[in-house]
């Protein structure tokens, strides 16, 4: 990381999970600190879940079932609906790839969908 500076570096470690703790942990640490992070870690964990959203959609692991993609839409929800307001034009499209997803899934996709 000492290639890109500090900067960068303090940003990618405020993104980055910490692998030695269990994956249920790692995800509820992730909704519970995504406001808690920079304004510029948050941008990034926006278009992480927008890239990811998005890939599971159109090309998701083949051994991905409906549930399990369910259940990926709606912890990601829970994530980005702590960071929605920091871009309200990515927070919108995060809202609709969410509901778009979960309704591909046959999920709930009234909340936040608007």
């Amino acid at each position: 990381m000492a290639a890109f500076g500090p900067d960068i570096a303090g940003v990618v470690l405020e993104v980055t999970d910490d692998k030695a703790l269990p994956k249920a942990e790692r995800k509820r640490l992730q909704v519970e600190h995504a406001a808690q992070v920079s304004l510029r870690a948050q941008l990034v964990k926006m278009a992480d879940k927008t890239c990811n959203l998005r890939d599971i959609v159109a090309c998701p692991p083949a051994d991905w079932s409906d549930d399990r993609k369910r259940v990926y839409f709606e912890w990601a929800r829970s994530v980005v609906d702590r960071v929605r307001d920091v871009n309200p034009a990515l927070g919108w499209c995060l809202t609709r790839r969410t509901a778009g997803g979960l309704e591909a899934v046959g999920g709930i996709t009234n909340r936040g969908a608007g």
